[in-house]
Order: C-alpha cells, then sequence, then structure tokens
C-alpha cells in the first residue's frame, strides 16, 4: 500500500483545496489519502466532524510513518517530527533544509509515502473535498438543529480580520433587500456583527457563533479552549450562508477578490447535490428548504446509527 499524507494549513477553503488537491492525486496514482488537520485552522482532527465518501480516504489506524521511503527525501525516518515553516519568498511550507513540501500531481512517485504540506495555492480544489466526504449524522443534526428556528431567511459572510472589507457602505447597498426580513449574519469580525445588530433595525438580525471579541484577530489562527465548539460554529454558519434564501458576500482586499470561506459557500450553494451529501439528506432538495423534514429524517439516521 502507498500512501500521500496530507497536512493542509490556512482556513477552511485553503484546508479543503489542499484535501482535494491530495484526493484528485490518489484517485489518479491508487495511494490512499490520510488528512492531518491538526495544523490546519480546524486545530482538530478531520475525521471527528466527516465521514469519509470515497475509497480514497484513509480514516483508520495509520502506518508508521517514520518507517516508510518518503518524499521529499529530507524528511524521510522523521515524518513525525520534522518542523515546516511557512516561507514568504514562495508564499508556503517548507522544512529545515528549505525543501518545498509539496507534490508535482504530475508526477507518479515511486516512494511509499508522499508528503504535502501546504496552504491553498492554484486552482480552487475545495469542491474535490466536500463532494467526497459527510458530516457525520450527530454533527448534521447538531447544525440544522441551530438554524431550524430560523425558518426563510438571507444571510451575508463578512470577513474583516486579517483581510478587510467596507462592510458599512455594503450594509447601506443591501438596506431595503433586507427590511423586514431575517437576515443571518455570518463573521470573524465581532465589531461588524454587533454593528449590523444595531445598523440594520428594521430586520431581524441573527447571529449563531458564539466567540467574543476578538480584537480583529483571525478565528482560525490559533487553538481555542473549546476548539470543538469554535469549528462547529464555523460548519454551522458555512450550511446557514449555503441554505439561505438570498446570499451577500463582499469582497476583500481593495474589491479585488472574494474571500475563501465566501466563495466556498457559494460554490457549495450553486450544487444541490453536494449539500444533499454533506447533510446526509437523501431526499430531493426543493426549491425552499424544509428544515423540519431534514432534522426529522436525520435524527432517525442518528437513533438507528
Amino acid at each position: 500500500m502507498k500512501y500521500i499524507l496530507c497536512r493542509p494549513r490556512g482556513g477552511l477553503n485553503d484546508t479543503l483545496c489542499e484535501i482535494g488537491r491530495c484526493h484528485k492525486y490518489a484517485v489518479k496514482t491508487g495511494r490512499k489519502l490520510i488528512v492531518d488537520t491538526s495544523k490546519s485552522g480546524l486545530h482538530d482532527g478531520f475525521w471527528k466532524y466527516f465521514l469519509p465518501a470515497s475509497d480514497a480516504f484513509h480514516s483508520e489506524r495509520h502506518p508508521d510513518f517514520d518507517a516508510l521511503s518518503t518524499y521529499p527525501k529530507s524528511v524521510e525516518g522523521r515524518v513525525t517530527s520534522y518542523v515546516a515553516r511557512y516561507d514568504p519568498g514562495i508564499q508556503n511550507y517548507v522544512n529545515e533544509t528549505f525543501a518545498l513540501l509539496r507534490i508535482d500531481e504530475n508526477v507518479d512517485y515511486e516512494e511509499d509515502l508522499l508528503v504535502h504540506e501546504q496552504c491553498w495555492y492554484g486552482e480552487f480544489m475545495s469542491l474535490e473535498t466536500v463532494a467526497n466526504i459527510k458530516f457525520r449524522p450527530g454533527v448534521a443534526k447538531a447544525i440544522l438543529e441551530r438554524l431550524s428556528s430560523m425558518n426563510w431567511y438571507d444571510a451575508i459572510h463578512i470577513r474583516n480580520t486579517d483581510y478587510k472589507t467596507d462592510y458599512k457602505e455594503y450594509f447601506k447597498e443591501i438596506y431595503n433587500s433586507v427590511c423586514g426580513r431575517t437576515l443571518l449574519v455570518c463573521s470573524d469580525d465581532y465589531q461588524a456583527i454587533e454593528f449590523a445588530k444595531a445598523f440594520f433595525d428594521q430586520t431581524r438580525v441573527v447571529r449563531l457563533s458564539k466567540f467574543a471579541d476578538n480584537e480583529g484577530k483571525p478565528l482560525h489562527g490559533e487553538k481555542t479552549i473549546n476548539q470543538f465548539e469554535t469549528n462547529m460554529d464555523m460548519f454551522t454558519d458555512l450550511i446557514g450562508l449555503v441554505l439561505a434564501e438570498n446570499l451577500y458576500i463582499l469582497p476583500v482586499e481593495n474589491n479585488t477578490r472574494f474571500s475563501g470561506f465566501s466563495s466556498l459557500a457559494v460554490s457549495i450553494k450553486q450544487r444541490p447535490d453536494i449539500v444533499r451529501g454533506l447533510l446526509g439528506w437523501n431526499q430531493r432538495l426543493d426549491e425552499r428548504f424544509d428544515f423540519l423534514a431534514v432534522l426529522a429524517d436525520l435524527r432517525k439516521a442518528s437513533a438507528l446509527g
């Protein structure tokens, strides 16, 4: 058996992109994909939240990494102990000898183990991951239970910590569109959420995440006291954005691009088949999503399994 060890870095979309890149390679070359998200923005085990829906994933006990022939050669025999660091020159991760910890997807390597430790670069690959995983039943049920009280709603995502947005001006643009409706506000910036509550005075503003004032620091930057709760907030926000009737997203970096989390939500929203797969919901997704029906089905599945 040959393996590829994916150790993604960065936030959720970066993490999913790198897993997707490695999954595509594993399928092409017949390798088993081992996912280690302990150094990613999740700061936790990937399979604590998900189940594999692809035979390429190896989610069980992994082999002795240090006993396997390894690429890159500089980490062979010390896969469990090498130290990776971010190189700003190439904008990605290298080890102590400055060897790039990245596979070339066009090469079929001879080594038993390939190590890929990177943050996102190049092609948008997160859908490759989410199309081949699903939430654990208990996780899916908890997410939908938190969303079910809102019935029909709009949603907005605001990235405003490491990347900035002009959300105050954007709020003015959508004020009339959301007036009298329920608006789910998802953001990494506590102050932006509080401002939305005050600004949209004719709108029911809802916040589902529970984090306190983070003083402008990215939520995925450091491990929290209750990382499971932090990640559940993030997944709930993501699915909340996906299932909204109308989804609003703001560009970052002087209006030059959208954040990875925003782009991920939009991409999943456009794929009802992926939404069904992630939630373990096998019925047809109608134009108006029936939260209560989905929740009842997931509770039944959870009780059986």
